[in-house]
């Protein structure tokens, strides 16, 4: 190998190091340190950044990169896709200021932790200062990413989750949503209104289950999907998540003893994060190219496993034996459990929860996030104006209100109080990935629906770790899809996939 080739490498082994630490430390922040440790975490945290900053920005790095660009030397398709990648983190490091990465670590900390409390009292009056101080701080990154990087504007946010995408290119294809998913909505609402409901409407006495049952459901079932247990965990956490590396994957999920379905898919989601960052390229664990192309892509792999496979008809006759044995063995065997589950895992109805929100209503959740935080970022919206934006947008898009109603309106996720805007649009690109990659998976495997009523996914693992997983981020997320279906990203592919399994 090259000499400057491995001195890079070697500096962001580094780097990936910093990176596996702060990601522990992020997992045990969120699931098991003490209520008053926060203060010392902060700072821990923050020093953490501020060093890989500091690795970062050091101008010889940079001079590695320009010498290697400048010498022409022969290099493979994935070294050149890695140094296109860490040219990219050093510009992006250097656009922004050391005292600005310590101000934010230090603001994000304060008020994720507060959050959780404030939001669980519905005070907004209390969360409002320390939230202006995260949209300042995000509006300062903007502004100084914008001198200096491209993109600029929201765009720069944007392109830390969804590289290579503009904000006027998701608004092109939300716009193409926004055309179809309202009136598809309905239809299948009036279609499961046509439908008897009794089942339905009584299930919520049928679906209540201890915690301890639903733990050992959700480990059954990463088993099930192939969760690799000796370099990964599952615990519980206020909202749920998929972090630490691919060598050590953490998820966690949150449960409610009233409705195991809450918890059940979050598993499935998260475990479709952590399959993808299992299987990324072994020989680049280290390095830039070797992590996930960014979160539209790990998205699509989340909702992959949770909408296409855990909520498809075929293998919910594999999935329901194995709910019934860790939850309901003892049940009235006269209670038609499986049709209550099944009819529950697809029930469509506009709510005020993203989380529990079904795959059908969910984009106009996102949409309604995107074009809020977009105008927050760029200065349209002031903070303060939330509440009542968001309560605007709810009834236009879901005819729904949460006026005064802030812990399950602006205040129930965790994204904006750390820091992650831009995050949200790649939930739903995400899902548009994941019809398109699903709709190619069925057509290439002669077996689809009994394979996966056998619970057998070796087929579709094996396509996924092919096309997708092993790739890392040697592609940009367009380009993958492409190489993958042979097609741009579409949307008429999700509004197909909806179509046909809720109305056909």
């Amino acid at each position: 190998m090259n000499i400057t080739m491995n001195q890079l490498e070697k500096s962001f082994a580094r780097i990936s190091a910093l990176d596996h630490a702060t990601a522990i430390l992020d997992w045990d922040e969120a699931v098991v340190m003490p209520s008053q440790s926060g203060e010392a975490r902060a700072a821990a945290q923050s020093e953490l950044k501020i060093i890989k900053h500091e690795i970062l920005t050091n101008p010889k790095l940079y001079e590695l990169v320009l010498n290697l660009e400048c010498k022409n030397i022969a290099l493979d398709p994935w070294e050149l896709a890695n140094l296109r990648e860490i040219k990219k983190l050093i510009l992006r490091a250097n656009s922004v200021e050391k005292d600005l990465i310590e101000a934010q670590s230090i603001a994000t900390s304060e008020c994720q932790q507060n959050w959780k409390v404030m939001r669980d009292d519905n005070n907004w009056k209390s969360f409002l200062p320390l939230f202006e101080k995260i949209v300042h701080l995000s509006r300062e990154e903007v502004a100084q990413r914008s001198k200096s990087s491209e993109p600029s504007g929201y765009d720069c946010l944007l392109d830390q989750f969804s590289p290579g995408i503009s904000s006027n290119q998701i608004s092109e294809i939300f716009n193409q949503v926004k055309l179809f998913l309202p009136e598809l909505t309905q239809e299948i609402l009036d279609f499961q209104m046509k439908t008897d409901r009794t089942l339905l409407d009584s299930s919520k006495e049928h679906l209540s289950a201890s915690i301890d049952s639903q733990k050992n459901l959700g480990l059954s079932l990463m088993t099930s999907l192939g969760f690799d247990f000796t370099k990964g965990r599952l615990d519980t956490s206020h909202h749920p998540f998929c972090g630490g590396t691919p060598h050590d994957v953490r998820i966690t999920t949150r449960y409610s003893q009233t409705d195991f379905i809450e918890s059940l898919m979050g598993v499935i989601h998260e475990t479709g994060h952590a399959l993808y960052e299992q299987n990324l390229p072994e020989r680049w664990t280290h390095q830039p190219v070797g992590m996930a192309r960014g979160m539209d892509i790990h998205e699509s792999q989340s909702l992959f496993f949770e909408n296409c496979i855990g909520r498809n008809k075929h293998f919910f006759k594999f999935m329901f034996p194995i709910i019934k044995n860790n939850l309901f063995k003892n049940k009235d065997s006269s209670i038609p459990l499986s049709q209550i589950i099944f009819d529950r895992l697809h029930q469509v109805k506009k709510s005020l929860i993203r989380v529990n929100a079904d795959e059908v209503t969910y984009p106009m959740h996102i949409i309604l996030r995107f074009e809020i935080e977009r105008d927050l970022i760029l200065g349209k919206l002031e903070a303060k104006d939330l509440p009542e934006v968001w309560d605007l947008k709810m009834q236009e898009y879901l005819g729904l209100s949460t006026k005064n109603d802030f812990k399950n309106g602006c205040m129930q996720d965790i994204h904006w109080p750390s820091g992650a805007f831009g995050y949200f649009p790649s939930y739903s690109l995400g899902a548009i990935f994941a019809s398109q990659l699903f709709s190619t998976i069925k057509k290439e495997d002669t077996n689809f629906n009994e394979n996966l009523s056998q619970g057998n996914l070796t087929f579709i693992k094996n396509w996924l770790r092919n096309k997708v997983w092993s790739q890392g981020s040697l592609y940009t997320s367009q380009e993958l899809i492409f190489k993958a279906t042979g097609e741009n990203l579409n949307p008429v592919y999700f509004k197909n996939y909806l179509r046909e399994k809720y109305l056909e």
